[in-house]
């Protein structure tokens, strides 16, 4: 999803704009701060690394982000039963990462935006879980992930923009 905010504001005061709205989801993914009342509990900074600025032309710059996780984040998801996805009887290893902080770095530099770079964090096996082979009514709702509704961050962030929140 994309949204458009358009502004009269000059290619330096643009850039600036850019960049705040860009440390905004940055931390927003990283869990470090919220966004129209949610927060990422558990970020793996693979949203974060995704997102990028794009200069479309010296008076149009863009904040743009192709990762699955913040698409689901934009649109949200139905519920989704696992058990019909994986193998039954089967035991899957379960990991839980450890999370690392990364200094938030964008810079304009010759009239160009930095990069920032965020690592993903750290992977470790915390043991395995085995998904029923059987479904019966006491494991009915095991291994499912229940509906999420749609956080749409850009829409907040681009109304933030607007308001100049930002």
């Amino acid at each position: 999803m994309e949204y458009e905010v358009f502004t009269d504001l000059d290619p330096e005061a643009l850039s600036a704009a850019a960049i705040s709205v860009f440390q905004r989801w940055v931390a927003f993914s990283l869990g470090f701060a919220e966004i129209g009342g949610h927060t990422v509990l558990n970020p793996t900074g693979r949203m974060a690394q995704s997102i990028r600025i794009e200069e479309k032309a010296p008076n149009l710059i863009s904040v743009v982000t192709g990762n699955k996780e913040a698409e689901i984040l934009e649109s949200g998801h139905a519920r989704v039963d696992l058990k019909n996805y994986l193998v039954g009887g089967k035991a899957y290893p379960m990991h839980r990462g450890t999370a690392t902080s990364v200094p938030l770095l964008p810079a304009v530099m010759g009239g160009r935006v930095g990069v920032v770079a965020a690592r993903a964090r750290a992977a470790g096996a915390t043991g395995f879980a085995r998904v029923p082979s059987t479904i019966t009514p006491e494991n009915a709702s095991s291994w499912v992930i229940p509906a999420m509704a749609a956080w749409t961050p850009a829409a907040y962030l681009a109304e933030m923009l607007r308001n100049g929140d930002l």
